[in-house]
């Protein structure tokens, strides 16, 4: 397998962020050979443009079964990579042993995978990019994600960003989508590190609008709140 790891001058497990590079290891537990040093800027990376760009020019050293190593997994740079259907694990210490234990938990996930792919696959895959079709045939199916926080009189609260961290094999589309489906509220305040890329256009497809995004005010990230039309959010239980 081909672990990508984030890693920085001192040769620790670090973020995106950090000053250092790459290090693209092939091998198993115990047996790790250094493949590369991909040297990307990626400090210089301050855009959503320069995180694809950065993040683009790291992919084309890898294989299609590569997984990422790096000390956090929240942010623009690791929502965009599960965009692209890469896992991120998350771990710190010395970097031998990490990349052992996501050795250990890549096997123990494929050990969890039914022997067919899921309903829906197919040789061309059930998405568009080339790790997404890896992602599709090889990852079990995530859990259920936690249910949006009930407010009361209609208003529920999802952090996203704290659903995504909590659980590496979820994602976005699984995570949010289906509450948005299911239009069983008035008004619905996400919080979250970036709105999905596809966020617009679905909420278009189901009769949601949103306001616009604004930075949390107590933490980093955005927040936005999607209204329910009239003709489909549920009563309030409050008299007009």
């Amino acid at each position: 397998m081909q672990i990508a790891a984030f890693v920085n001058d001192q040769g620790q497990v670090a973020g995106f962020f950090d000053k250092g590079s790459v290090r693209l290891f092939e091998g198993s537990a115990g047996a790790w050979t250094l493949k590369t040093d991909i040297l990307v800027d990626r400090q210089e990376a301050t855009g959503l443009s320069a995180v694809k760009d950065a993040l683009n020019s790291i992919v084309a050293h890898l294989d299609e079964t590569a997984v990422f190593l790096a000390k956090d997994t929240r942010g623009l740079a690791y929502a965009l990579l599960d965009d692209m259907g890469y896992r991120v694990w998350k771990s710190e210490g010395a970097l031998s042993d990490q990349l052992d234990l996501v050795a250990r938990k890549e096997q123990a996930l494929a050990k969890e995978a039914p022997k067919a792919a899921a309903p829906g696959c197919s040789s061309g895959g059930c998405a568009s990019g080339r790790a997404k079709k890896v992602e599709c045939a090889a990852a079990p199916p995530p859990p259920p994600p936690p249910p949006p926080e009930d407010l009361g009189n209609g208003r529920y609260r999802l952090d996203l960003g704290a659903i995504l961290a909590g659980d590496t094999r979820l994602n976005a589309r699984v995570a949010l989508l289906p509450v948005l489906q299911e239009k069983a509220f008035i008004s619905l305040e996400i919080l979250c590190d970036h709105l999905p890329r596809w966020f617009d256009q679905e909420l278009a497809a189901v009769g949601l609008r949103a306001d616009p995004p604004h930075p949390r005010e107590n933490g980093p990230g955005l927040r936005v709140i999607v209204f329910a039309p009239a003709e489909t959010a549920p009563a309030s239980g409050e008299p007009s």
